[in-house]
C-alpha cells in the first residue's frame, strides 16, 4: 500500500478515510494537478530532507480510530500506519494532535507538519489544495440519532416510524457538525437537493465526531453526522 508520493521533488502527505455521502458511495479522484491560489503546498520539504532531518512530523486527531494513549502506549489506526511508514524510511515519528480540526490543512500550509493523518474525506475542493494518498477505505456517512424511549418494546415498523429513515425527513431538523467538515458541505448540498431547509448548527472546531456522537447519546443535541466506521 502506498502512503505517500512525490511530485516535482515536492512531497505533500495526507492519509484519508473516505466518507462520501449520506446514503450512497462514489469515488472522488485523489489526485489533481491544480492548486488553489489561497493554499500554498509545502514546497520546502521533500522526502530526502525529511530523512536528513531524522523525523517525520505528523498531525492527527485524538480519537479511537486515529490516535490515543492507552496505559501509556500510543495507539490508533492512523498512528500505526504513520509509525510503520516512519520506520520504513528510517526516521523517528513526532505526533502533533490537532486542537482545531477545521485548521488541519493550515498547519500543512505553513509547513508546521509534513503529513496529516486523520479521519478525513476526499472532496473536490480539498483535492485542489493538497495531494491525497490512494484511498485506504470507503465508508458511507450516516445520521446519528437516539432511539426513542421504550424502543425495546416496539416492533420494527413502530421503531422505524420514530426514526429518520428518509432524507426528506431531515427538513427542519437541527444537525450539529463542524463547518470545516465534509459533513457540513454535504448537508448544505442535500438541503438544496430536497428543496427543504436543514438547520445546520456549527459545532466548535475542537469538537471531534466522537464527542458529537456522545452529545447525541446524552441528549445534549438531537443529531449529528459521522462516518460509519466511527459510528
Amino acid at each position: 500500500m502506498i502512503f505517500a508520493y512525490t511530485r516535482n521533488k515536492t512531497i505533500v502527505f495526507l492519509f484519508l478515510l473516505i466518507g462520501i455521502t449520506l446514503f450512497y458511495l462514489s469515488r472522488i479522484s485523489s489526485r489533481h494537478e491544480q492548486e488553489s491560489s489561497s493554499f500554498v503546498a509545502n514546497t520546502n520539504f521533500d522526502l530526502d530532507q525529511i530523512k536528513k532531518r531524522g523525523k517525520l512530523i505528523a498531525l492527527t486527531e485524538n480519537s479511537s480510530t486515529s490516535f490515543y494513549i492507552y496505559k501509556g502506549d500510543s495507539m490508533g489506526y492512523e498512528y500505526e500506519l504513520l509509525n510503520a511508514f516512519a520506520k520504513e524510511i528510517g526516521v523517528k515519528l513526532e505526533i502533533w494532535v490537532a486542537k482545531d480540526l477545521n485548521s488541519v490543512f493550515d498547519h500543512l500550509n505553513v509547513k508546521d507538519v509534513d503529513i496529516v493523518a486523520a479521519n478525513i474525506t476526499v472532496t473536490k475542493e480539498r483535492s485542489l489544495k493538497v495531494d491525497f494518498t490512494d484511498p485506504l477505505m470507503y465508508v458511507p456517512q450516516v445520521l446519528i440519532q437516539r432511539k426513542p424511549a421504550g424502543w425495546e418494546n416496539m416492533s420494527k415498523d413502530e421503531l422505524n416510524k420514530n426514526l429518520i429513515r428518509n432524507t426528506l425527513d431531515l427538513s427542519g431538523k437541527k444537525i450539529h457538525v463542524r463547518k470545516g467538515s465534509s459533513f457540513y458541505s454535504r448537508l448544505t448540498n442535500l438541503s438544496e437537493e430536497i428543496g427543504e431547509k436543514i438547520n445546520i448548527i456549527e459545532a466548535p472546531g475542537d469538537s471531534d465526531t466522537e464527542q458529537l456522537i456522545a452529545q447525541v447519546s446524552d441528549g445534549e443535541i438531537d443529531y449529528t453526522i459521522a462516518d460509519q466506521n466511527v459510528a
